[in-house]
């Protein structure tokens, strides 16, 4: 509905965008990290999710920390599949050939 126009829809996604950008910038200043990685389908939502997201965030944010890239994740909604899947194939694979046992009986 907002990107067909609806005001209420465009005005509740910006909502949502600038609460979660005000988090993050309380985030950052906390744990002062060199990238900020925002996976999920929220991205995929477009400028008109990331744009009052960003602007927020950056609105909030201490000059020490202002430099900070914000990027959406490379794997987006599919993020969290894939690591079930890297996971599950872990789990899943053969013990390597001609492992030594450690003292205490471990691989």
């Amino acid at each position: 509905r907002a990107t067909e126009g609806d005001q209420i829809a465009r005005d509740v996604i910006a909502q949502a965008a600038a609460a979660l950008g005000r988090s993050l910038a309380g985030v950052i200043a906390v744990l002062d990290p060199e990238v900020v990685v925002i996976g999920g389908g929220l991205p995929e939502a477009g400028k008109l999710w990331w744009e009052p997201m960003e602007a927020t965030v950056r609105a909030e944010l201490l000059d020490v920390v202002a430099h900070i890239p914000i990027l959406p994740a490379r794997l987006g909604s599919y993020a969290a599949l894939c690591g079930a899947a890297a996971s599950a194939r872990a789990e899943m694979a053969p013990e390597p050939r001609g492992a030594v046992l450690g003292a205490s009986g471990e691989v």
